[in-house]
């Protein structure tokens, strides 16, 4: 085996987590190579509103990156920041607690006063978990240590203990669906293993910190890379991990698809999931069988879809929100279209002039879509029909709606169809893992001595908030074990 290239680390995804954590570690002096791995499409439609982007946890990664200003100037939050359609309510969620005091009282009256005050109360119920996911800690929590470190902080606040106060509340039905329908559209984990809790915590941390990136996710993507590259890092998005070769149970080197030299590294991150690096694993020239990235407990479930629509611009009326949530019955599950999170970027209104974009997330069921390419068609056809009854004309004026999937079918004859999918759309799990609350996932360590995850497996029921904790928790492992090679890079202030 020919080495010709050797890194400190190397990243194997470009989607956020493994970036955020590529650039963190640039910047801390390592030689970091980032290979995408035929990572997602570009021209996919990707959402604008990111949730946990105004976190403290989420600005401390832009600090050190020195890309604070150059974000904040990027950042809008919309008002509404979006809207619950319910079959039997239709809340808009304000980031001013005024407005959302009204509409709770609009909606949900009856039991008006008591939302209200748990409302009032949240931040102190959340005080503990606000702190264990602000980056102090490794969430999910590893070792014995750190394990009793979060249960003593944990232990401070029970908000368990007053849920008799919220009784009145929890009993109405229309407001648990309100409560679960937006936490499901922020895990990656099946939402029938959230508690009130879990889905209290989630709405509070979306109302206080979600926000609108100018260009999206893309975007956001493209800037971590340009971090990477200002601190010595490289980034090779087109190429694509081919093997990954072991001795002693940890990875030497990798091949990229198409080369026969080799590349060395000290760590893999697995910026993708586990079941995409399984199957490259080989030893002594030998295909691994063994499950050696430790992914018992983690059950897939499904997919997040995520389907581009392009509307006339007058079929939306004006005072509809620009980011919406819907659940089309209240009594069924959430997969199969019964719940879609969307979100329309353009001119509105009567008289609108151009197209609308209407981005639409749904969550589909794993073995149907694996199985069957035309089940993604039929169920997005099946959503965009049940939205139109929620808005207006919107069979009339709709002018395309692009299959998430299209362009697969070479894919599912000549490929592994699961890897195909991953690649285009997150995963959502069932987990039948031990945690703290739903501080619950595989973490960040593998049976592989130098392999850690930052990607969604690492706290599924955390969503997009816990992903930066992913990148964070693999640069902070690393920097631990690479102290004497560290050399803080200066930082270069971008915009």
């Amino acid at each position: 085996m020919i080495v010709k290239e050797f890194f400190d680390v190397i990243v194997v995804g470009a989607s956020i987590a493994p970036l955020a954590a590529g650039a963190l570690l640039a910047r801390r002096g390592l030689r970091v190579l980032v290979v995408g791995n035929g990572g997602r499409e570009e021209e996919g439609c990707r959402s604008l509103l990111m949730h946990g982007l105004l976190s403290p946890l989420v600005m401390r990664v832009f600090e050190e990156l020195g890309v604070t200003y150059f974000v904040k100037r990027r950042v809008r939050r919309p008002e509404p920041l979006f809207q619950v359609l319910l079959p039997s309510a239709r809340v808009d969620v304000s980031a001013d607690p005024e407005v959302l005091r009204k509409e709770i009282r609009r909606e949900f009256g009856r039991h008006a006063d008591t939302i209200e005050l748990m409302y009032s109360m949240l931040p102190e119920m959340t005080a503990a978990l606000d702190r264990a996911v602000g980056g102090e800690f490794f969430i999910p929590p590893e070792g014995l240590l750190e394990r009793k470190r979060v249960e003593m902080l944990l232990a401070k606040h029970r908000p368990e203990e007053r849920f008799p106060l919220f009784e009145k509340a929890f009993a109405d039905a229309r407001f648990v669906s309100f409560l679960r329908a937006i936490a499901a559209t922020d895990v990656f984990v099946d939402h029938d293993r959230l508690g009130l809790l879990d889905c209290l915590f989630l709405h509070r941390r979306m109302v206080e910190h979600c926000a609108a990136f100018e260009g999206g996710a893309p975007a956001l993507e493209q800037l971590l890379v340009d971090r990477i590259a200002a601190y010595g890092g490289e980034v090779r998005a087109d190429d694509v991990v081919e093997e990954i070769a072991l001795q002693g149970r940890r990875v030497r080197m990798i091949r990229l698809a198409g080369r026969e030299a080799y590349v060395g590294c000290d760590f893999l991150l697995a910026g993708v999931e586990s079941h995409c690096l399984q199957a490259l694993l080989v030893e002594d020239g030998r295909s691994v069988r063994e499950d050696l990235l430790g992914t018992g407990g983690l059950e897939h479930a499904g997919f997040v879809m995520e389907a581009c629509c392009t509307l006339r611009g007058e079929a939306i009326p004006e005072p509809m929100a620009s980011n919406f949530i819907a659940l089309f019955d209240e009594g069924k599950p959430f997969g199969e279209g019964n719940l879609v999170w969307g979100e329309m970027d353009g001119p509105r209104g009567a008289g609108g002039a151009g197209t609308v974009r209407l981005c639409l997330r749904y969550l589909v069921d794993r073995e149907r879509a694996v199985a069957d390419l035309a089940y993604s068609r039929e169920l997005l056809d099946a959503v965009v029909g049940r939205l139109g009854a929620v808005i207006p004309f919107l069979a009339g004026f709709l002018v395309e709606c692009r299959d998430p999937l299209e362009g697969l079918r070479t894919a599912y004859e000549l490929e592994d169809p699961l890897l195909a999918i991953s690649r285009r759309a997150p995963s959502v799990y069932r987990l039948a893992l031990p945690g703290q609350g739903f501080f619950r996932g595989l973490g960040h360590r593998t049976p592989l001595k130098n392999v850690i995850r930052a990607n969604t497996e690492v706290c599924p029921s955390l969503g997009e908030e816990g992903l930066w904790l992913a990148a964070l928790g693999a640069a902070r492992i690393v920097t631990s074990q690479r102290k004497g090679k560290l050399k803080l890079r200066r930082r270069v202030f971008f915009g």
